[in-house]
């Protein structure tokens, strides 16, 4: 009985700041070379000719499967994809970076955002680093890790510290750790030292799928409640768009994304989000603003929950805010 083999099994290729080799594979029938039809899965990472040679697509690290056919016969092999990127500016020198890259004593300085296990959805902007106890002149090593990426940034950040990578950097390296952990390393050489320190050492999951709705969150600097979506490059001041320029703090979304609960300075309770239009005003009633604290909203915002007995009044405002009856009172 004839076996099929493609030879090697298993293949990497590396993309080195952009630079790469392809890879040959080979059909074997009983360990003789025979002519295959090839194909592969997941194109964007690398492809498949007609000769079965592997070229990496040279934007994302990963792993495809490729099959041979041969006859009524198949075999398989995969082919890792490990991307590296090592970006330096003329500020660094040689000898900084190894010292850099030698760090193991933990620093003074510390991270302050984003957190340790934070899972990030694909589709997001790249998130903006935040750390504070450091000193002028200090140099730094960014380091995002995982099973098929190694992405180092060596850089300046003045105090009040921060560092963000491109877009497309970020995709690629997020695209690059689909479902995977994504280590992130953070090393700090203080100004006029000869030593550096590991400022973060965290860990982060990037999701296989992309966030599905919007995200709303407050925006301190402007007291208002923003959306943003997937994708997008900017937030949504909606609130704004619709008339209100008021403090909008305290909030709660539907999982439908048709309503708003609002707990903030200003008369609206209730938003329509489909048509950014005010639905309720608390004040309508006799109850004053900042009548909410976090309430919870049912998925298709018809019910409001929100606790403490002092806010008895505030949740049957919100009642009649969703078109539900009020519960009667206890």
């Amino acid at each position: 009985m004839q076996h099929l083999t493609v030879d090697p099994p298993e293949a990497t290729i590396v993309i080195d700041n952009g630079v790469h080799a392809p890879v040959q594979l080979n059909a074997l029938c009983d360990g003789q070379p025979v002519t295959a039809t090839w194909s592969a899965d997941a194109s964007y990472i690398a492809s498949i000719d007609e000769k079965g040679l592997v070229e990496a697509g040279g934007q994302y690290g990963g792993q495809i499967v490729v099959e041979a056919l041969h006859g009524n016969k198949t075999a398989e092999a995969t082919v890792s994809v490990f991307l590296k990127l090592d970006l330096v500016p003329p500020e660094i020198t040689e000898a900084d970076k190894q010292i850099l890259d030698g760090a193991t004593q933990p620093d003074t300085a510390i991270l302050s955002y984003p957190y340790d296990g934070t899972v990030f959805p694909k589709g997001l902007q790249p998130a903006e680093l935040m750390w504070h106890g450091s000193t002028p002149g200090d140099k730094y090593l960014v380091r995002y890790s995982g099973q098929f990426v190694d992405a180092k940034f060596y850089t300046l950040a003045e105090p009040p510290s921060r560092h963000t990578i491109t877009k497309p950097q970020w995709v690629q390296i997020s695209e690059s750790s689909s479902g995977l952990p994504l280590y992130l390393d953070v090393h700090r050489m203080p100004a006029g030292q000869q030593a550096a320190y590991v400022l973060a050492d965290d860990t982060w999951t990037i999701a296989s799928q992309p966030l599905i709705g919007s995200v709303y969150y407050w925006a301190n600097s402007l007291g208002r409640v923003l959306r943003i979506n997937p994708g997008a490059d900017a937030p949504e001041d909606f609130l704004l768009a619709g008339g209100q320029d008021g403090c909008s703090t305290c909030h709660s979304a539907s999982a439908d994304g048709t309503r708003l609960i609002i707990g903030g300075d200003i008369n609206v309770s209730t938003w329509d989000l489909v048509n950014n239009t005010p639905v309720f005003a608390s004040t309508s009633i006799g109850v004053p603003v900042r009548s909410w604290a976090m309430s919870a909203i049912s998925p298709d915002g018809s019910v409001v929950i929100e606790n403490g007995e002092l806010n008895l009044r505030a949740r049957r405002a919100a009642s009649r805010a969703c078109g539900t009856r009020p519960p009667a009172p206890s």
